[in-house]
């Protein structure tokens, strides 16, 4: 009981979520994911300007997916998904609020369809009286999920599989399951002992497969045991089996 009261504890911990984005030091979004539903096709975000000037921003919503492990964008059709307004201007200490909305059903309806909801600021037109001006303008992405219906209760099913190679230790995971996982902490320990933590930010998407290669800031050292228990926090609950160190 106190060992799994420690692991809760440790992996509630990492998985808090951050509920507002912040960018340019400037513009503050909250919520920081969108999730839709059959029931529930509308949310509200809020973009909260800080700063001392307006900011001029324009929503896009593009598809996402994962391809061989990597993040695919592509174009949505506006009448399945959408951001109103499309472009906002919000005074400076002021506050705009956007919808997202799930305008119809999308063809698979089992399986979770997953967007993003790109948030990008229009840079005002360059000061001609002064020079060497340098511009920057904030770009920030934030995930929408619309839910399968009927919505699904179980655990996504996760094949994980860890191996040390390329002078790191791999993650991958294959995500067999309907829903999405968001993974932010993984434990590693070997009779009892704990021989590695870190934290994580990996979604992996329904029907995908994602390796990555654990945090270089915080080398692993050694080498795996031939047997060990890996633990992964994630959005879905946690996940703990026993595996074998391929290296």
């Amino acid at each position: 009981m106190i060992k799994t009261f420690r692991l809760l504890a440790f992996f509630l911990l990492l998985s808090l979520p951050v509920g507002t984005a912040y960018a340019a030091a400037s513009l503050e979004v909250s919520p920081i994911r969108v999730t839709l539903t059959k029931n529930g096709p509308v949310a509200a975000l809020r973009l909260h300007n800080r700063g001392t000037e307006k900011a001029v921003v324009q929503l896009s919503i593009m598809k996402w997916s994962q391809i061989k492990g990597e993040d695919q964008y592509n174009e949505v059709d506006s009448m399945m998904v959408l951001a109103c307004p499309p472009i906002a201007t919000i005074e400076a200490g002021k506050e705009q609020v956007v919808r997202v909305a799930f305008m119809d059903h999308p063809n698979d309806w089992s399986v979770e369809q997953s967007y993003r909801l790109f948030i990008q600021e229009v840079p005002p037109a360059p000061d001609e009286s002064k020079t060497n001006q340098v511009q920057f303008a904030m770009r920030i992405s934030l995930p929408v999920f619309v839910k399968p219906f009927p919505e699904v209760t179980q655990q996504p099913h996760i094949d994980w599989n860890i191996e040390q190679r390329d002078g790191g230790v791999w993650v991958t995971a294959r995500n067999s399951g309907r829903l999405h996982v968001l993974i932010n902490g993984m434990r590693f320990s070997s009779d009892n002992k704990i021989f590695y933590e870190t934290k994580a930010y990996q979604y992996v998407l329904p029907g995908s497969t994602v390796s990555w290669q654990l945090d270089n800031s915080k080398p692993f050292e050694g080498t795996l045991p031939d047997l060990f228990t890996f633990a992964a926090s994630t959005d879905q609950g946690i996940y703990q089996e026993t595996l074998h160190g391929h290296r």
